[in-house]
């Protein structure tokens, strides 16, 4: 213990603590270091290090259900996307009527889809978007680099580009105006690729064919039948031909705008009558005979689907056709090969061949000179062919 002017030192081996202005002698604590940490407690308290993974948010990340009410003006402005954007966007906006359900993709910006054609260069593909080629590079989602050959097929997304609408879609749609006005209308969709008929029923002439898949506007029904307006045309097709929503169906009104029936009959050709059915020549006649040119034009006497169609035994160049109810009729002695084929729809009344005097010899066929040699068959029986012709 050493003593000084205001009191009394510690020892060199003594610790101090200091109260105030004066120094009190306290014993000193031994200290211990803890021991160092394994390898395996230092895993337990040390941070996951993780590889950095880029994200990167596809163009179109939202796919909108059109609904009844709806209008593409309205559907644009929800997502905050030009009118010109969500056209550009989906190639289902076409000119064909919009259907309720109908899936439409949405940009999360202002642009332009395009798909890369063979050949093309960002310079060209800026060029005619109006846009600089570095950014269409920059934009993450487009997936491709400067200096890097451009995959033919794949589709970019151009931010802030601008095209102007084809001139037919709006056409089809009534201008800008009409096509942010236009919505989900009665429409269904065709199963299968189907003749659009004069009428709501099979003996009415053909107006145009409809390929399966298509949208299309119910004006109208009538027993079964729907009358529709495809593009510019209109006319009738089955209701088993559509997928129509039975609801959209209740909607439709019925109609009686449509002309009245064709006949169901009519003759096959125009000429001489010159040969009945029954005995003649010591032989039976199973059929009537129609003389007239070489190259006269033959018709269906009657709508119904081809069975036969090209040259055929006895008879030459010949059209076989089933009407329904077991009744089939025949056309022969053809002067080429007929204008119809096997399984196909024939309205009343269409041409089907020329007149000419084809006869398979082989087959016991014979022709005395240029017409058309024509049989009805009922059940696989020959009849007269004037019990039902007009």
């Amino acid at each position: 213990m050493v003593s000084g002017g205001i009191g009394t030192l510690p020892a060199a081996d003594e610790a101090v603590v200091l109260v105030g202005s004066f120094i009190t002698p306290a014993t000193r604590q031994n200290y211990t270091p803890p021991a160092p940490h394994t390898e395996n407690e230092l895993d337990r308290v040390a941070p996951t290090v993780r590889d950095v993974v880029a994200v990167t948010t596809p163009v179109f990340t939202t796919i909108h259900t059109l609904q009844t009410g709806e209008t593409l003006g309205s559907i644009a402005e929800q997502y905050n996307i030009p009118l010109d954007t969500l056209v550009w966007s989906n190639p289902s906006i076409n000119g064909e009527v919009l259907i309720r359900g109908q899936e439409l993709r949405i940009a999360r910006m202002a642009g332009i889809p395009y798909t890369i054609q063979a050949g093309d260069t960002l310079d060209s593909i800026a060029a005619r978007f109006g846009v600089n080629a570095d950014m269409i590079a920059a934009f993450k989602p487009n997936g491709i680099s400067v200096g890097q050959p451009l995959p033919a097929g794949h589709e970019i997304f151009i931010v802030d580009g601008t095209a102007a609408i084809p001139e037919q879609l709006l056409r089809a749609y009534g201008g800008m105006a009409g096509l942010a006005a236009t919505g989900p209308q009665h429409a269904g969709i065709t199963r299968s690729a189907s003749s659009l008929l004069e009428g709501p029923d099979t003996v009415y002439a053909a107006k145009a064919k409809v390929d399966g898949g298509r949208r299309v506007q119910l004006i109208g029904q009538h027993d079964g039948w729907a009358k529709i307006s495809v593009g510019d045309t209109t006319g009738w097709l089955p209701l088993s031909a559509l997928d129509v929503a039975g609801d959209i169906l209740a909607q439709v009104p019925t109609t009686n705008d449509f002309p009245p029936p064709p006949p169901m009959w009519v003759w096959p050709a125009r000429g001489a009558f010159t040969s009945g059915f029954g005995w003649r020549w010591g032989g039976f006649h199973n059929g009537i005979d129609i003389a007239a040119r070489a190259w006269s034009p033959i018709v269906a006497a009657r709508a119904g689907t081809v069975m036969e169609a090209g040259w055929c035994s006895g008879y030459g160049f010949c059209v076989r056709m089933s009407h329904g109810d077991g009744i089939q009729t025949l056309y022969a002695h053809m002067i080429d090969y007929p204008t119809v084929s096997v399984g196909q729809q024939v309205p009343v009344g269409s041409v089907i061949g020329y007149m000419g005097s084809s006869y398979d010899l082989a087959g016991g066929g014979y022709s005395t000179g240029v017409h058309l040699h024509f049989e009805v068959r009922v059940n696989g029986v020959n009849v007269d062919p004037l019990i039902y012709l007009p």
